[in-house]
């Protein structure tokens, strides 16, 4: 790994670091939301409430993307995702279980929003930080 640049390695160790929070949060707020409602049928809609957001924005918003400077871009996504986990503590300090689902599910509507954007982002930024010679080239048979 020694042949990679240091922008790469941060982005790649950043895309690691960012996967598994991502990972982690959904199943503590899955687990969150069983202990809620014990209801395991609640526990899937929470996991489609961040699928279907996800897969329908991957679909159609890399076009966009190009059209957008990315590493502001970056930041909002990580500070907006940052602040949606306050949503189920706001939804907990208003004294009302239906606050904190209401927060859990917002909030894994919005991750499943930023994911795909994020993702996108991040990786168009390889070309920017690595050289050239780094990059995989298509062969032409």
């Amino acid at each position: 790994m020694n042949k990679f640049s240091k922008s790469f390695k941060a982005l790649w160790i950043g895309e690691i670091v960012s996967e598994f929070g991502g990972a982690a949060g959904g199943i503590i707020n899955g687990l969150l939301l069983y202990e809620l409602t014990g209801s395991r049928e609640w526990m899937g809609v929470l996991w489609l409430v961040y699928f279907i957001p996800s897969l329908i924005l991957q679909g159609i918003s890399a076009p966009f993307l190009n059209h957008v400077v990315k590493e502001k871009m970056l930041q909002n996504i990580q500070l907006i995702r940052a602040g949606a986990y306050i949503l189920p503590l706001v939804g907990y300090l208003i004294g009302t279980d239906v606050g904190t689902i209401l927060g859990l599910v917002v909030l894994q509507c919005l991750l499943g929003l930023m994911q795909p954007i994020y993702a996108s982002l991040s990786f168009s930024l390889l070309p920017e930080i690595c050289k050239e010679k780094n990059l995989s080239k298509q062969m032409h048979y």
